[in-house]
């Protein structure tokens, strides 16, 4: 009789181990099927968007070859003047620092002329 109870637990434990495996089993399938899934959607999203881009490019491709050789003439021109005012925009910045170099070194100098003039004028007194 003992021995049979004891069988009789073992099998029931035995069974719930198992059930336990077989809903675990289950939820890892659900999981995995709503991966792929979700993989699958995004693959889609992605040749979609790969697809527009491409559609993009073509159609930009196609409005440049229709534009004229003038625009493209303008535009060189307008880079160039770009360029050219950027270089003269330096030139003036270096020409006002050095502007403000020289004024400092004036003022310097005047300042020290001051002091000099000043101990001049105490050893006179003296």
């Amino acid at each position: 009789m003992v021995f049979e109870e004891e069988e009789d637990d073992e099998e029931e434990k035995e069974e719930e181990v198992e059930e336990k495996k077989r809903k675990k089993d289950e939820r890892r399938k659900k999981s995995k099927r709503r991966r792929k899934k979700k993989n699958k959607k995004r693959k889609k999203k992605r040749k979609k968007k790969k697809k527009r881009k491409k559609r993009k490019e073509t159609n930009k491709e196609e409005k440049g070859d229709e534009k004229g050789d003038d625009e493209e003439e303008e535009e060189m021109k307008m880079t160039k003047t770009r360029k050219k005012n950027k270089t003269t925009k330096k030139k003036k910045s270096r020409k006002k620092s050095k502007k403000k170099d020289t004024k400092e070194e004036k003022q310097e100098k005047k300042v020290e002329k001051e002091e000099e003039g000043g101990e001049e004028e105490k050893e006179e007194r003296n």
